[in-house]
């Protein structure tokens, strides 16, 4: 399959290629799925979404025969005639990817579950920690103490999800053991004896809680803020890890004028941001993406300095031709192996490397024998011991 996909990239017009298994998609109604195959599926489908190949899936139960599976297959592609609605007219579809049992063609639609309660309290919590099929929704229980005199609690209304919460549930998390879920918003529902003047019963709030990936949640009141009526629920619970970190990561970098400033990654939630301050700032920018599409879009916001995301060797290459011979001031990097040792030599004497990454972070020692300025920088852990910090700068 592999090498099948690799011979189709390489083809100045790709064609269709279809990869088939052999009992890998479960169906209503019929035997269990094997696993033996279940990744040829996860590689047709990252073949679509990152390269935009042609890759389809077709799993068969072993009976079809060869000629009326090439029928099938002999346009190319599978066309159901009443696969798609669109307003009140049913039109065909396109499928990239289909189940075969017996004369019968399967399709998958997503479909509302056929019983859609709901306790008045849930809570998202995983049997295990591995894999994200551990998830699961529960009933919250009650809490068990009585709001702490510095405490709020919240209805929660929208959580901001975050690479660091992926990793904890796949048990990859390099921190300590805990739940997944930081970044809310929500109602004030309850308030301890010292919960400050800065918010009241009812009022809309957002900010850092632990564990919130629930109904109700509980945080430090100076961990949360008024929300603008400007703002929803949905956009607040997304601002303290987009915005806080690359708001703290440049008070950090102290750079201004047009200083030369790398940004790996820039095409994702906290790049975007960096973007954008950098263009305040007047800072001469040089960002890192992987997919061409993820260049355009930058382009168009005006980040014209681009190097690969995908290939360190690459992006060191990329990054010298573009400062022509010079060096970077200062970086803010996410990403992972070679491309910190490859941002720590882009950068000059007194450069400074602010990361924000979750693996393959340095210890001091080795930053020290590259001498750098090297800080690293997360808000769920930043965020609770400066609250002080946060309520006052951060927000």
């Amino acid at each position: 399959a592999l090498s099948a996909v690799q011979w189709q990239a390489s083809q100045a017009a790709p064609v269709p290629v279809w990869l088939c298994t052999l009992m890998a998609q479960p169906v209503a109604g019929a035997s269990a799925a094997r696993c033996a195959h279940a990744g040829m599926w996860g590689l047709s489908r990252a073949c679509r979404a990152e390269l935009q190949l042609p890759v389809c899936s077709l799993d068969l139960d072993g009976e079809a025969a060869v000629a009326s599976v090439a029928r099938l297959l002999g346009g190319r592609q599978i066309r159901l005639r009443g696969g798609s609605v669109h307003g009140l007219r049913v039109a065909p579809s396109v499928e990239s990817e289909a189940v075969l049992r017996g004369s019968l063609l399967h399709a998958p639609r997503l479909a509302a579950p056929v019983d859609c309660s709901f306790p008045e309290a849930i809570c998202l919590s995983a049997a295990g920690r591995g894999a994200i099929a551990d998830l699961r929704v529960d009933a919250q229980r009650p809490f068990d103490a009585p709001l702490a005199a510095s405490e709020v609690e919240l209805q929660v209304c929208a959580v901001g999800l975050n690479f660091r919460d992926v990793l904890i549930v796949l048990d990859e998390y390099p921190g300590p053991r805990v739940d997944p879920g930081t970044d809310c918003s929500g109602v004030v529902r309850g308030l301890g004896a010292g919960g400050g003047g800065h918010l009241s019963i009812g009022a809309a709030s957002f900010g850092s809680a632990v564990g919130c990936l629930a109904s109700r949640a509980r945080a430090d009141s100076r961990l949360q803020v008024r929300k603008p009526s400007a703002t929803s629920f949905e956009q607040a619970s997304t601002l303290v890890s987009t915005w806080g970190t690359v708001h703290a990561g440049f008070e950090r970098l102290r750079l201004s004028g047009r200083r030369a400033l790398l940004v790996h990654a820039a095409a994702g939630g906290v790049g975007l941001a960096a973007t954008e301050y950098a263009h305040w700032l007047q800072l001469s920018l040089v960002g890192s993406a992987g997919a061409p599409w993820k260049h355009h879009t930058l382009r168009s916001l005006g980040c014209r300095r681009l190097v690969s995301s995908r290939h360190a060797g690459a992006s060191v290459v990329g990054l010298v031709g573009l400062l022509r011979g010079s060096r970077a001031h200062a970086a803010l990097n996410s990403l992972s192996a070679d491309f910190i040792a490859a941002s720590s030599a882009a950068l000059g004497e007194r450069g400074r490397l602010e990361e924000i990454g979750k693996r393959g972070v340095w210890s001091d020692g080795r930053a020290a024998a590259a001498g750098v300025a090297y800080a690293v920088l997360d808000m769920a852990t930043e965020v609770p011991s400066r609250p002080g910090w946060f309520l006052r700068r951060g927000l």
